[in-house]
């Protein structure tokens, strides 16, 4: 399955869900409120616990030695490659001090 059709999946998922809120085609933007929104996006993507996915928590396994790379003044990219050496094939800046 290609990523065109994953994406097209979640957006019919939004699109259900918003419409069994009572989204019509004909009701204007006025209909998208804060609160509208919040309670289709929490039909689709439930909050999890501690707010983050299982990236994140396989990244924290290496938080130290993260840790220690940034003090050794490496750069994202390479502290991304030497995961991936490390077997881990997700990476996230925010856990090497980057926004």
């Amino acid at each position: 399955m290609g990523r065109e059709d994953e994406d097209r999946k979640t957006a019919q998922r939004y699109i259900d869900a918003a419409q069994e809120f009572g989204l019509t085609r004909s009701g204007g933007d006025e209909q998208l409120t804060d609160e509208f929104v919040g309670r289709v996006r929490q039909v689709v993507r439930p909050s999890r616990a501690g707010a983050h996915g299982t990236s994140w928590e396989l990244l924290t396994t290496h938080e130290e030695q993260i840790k220690q790379w940034v003090d050794d003044d490496l750069t994202v990219a390479k502290i991304g490659d030497l995961l991936e050496l490390c077997g881990n094939l997700v990476f996230n800046a925010m856990k090497c001090g980057s926004d």
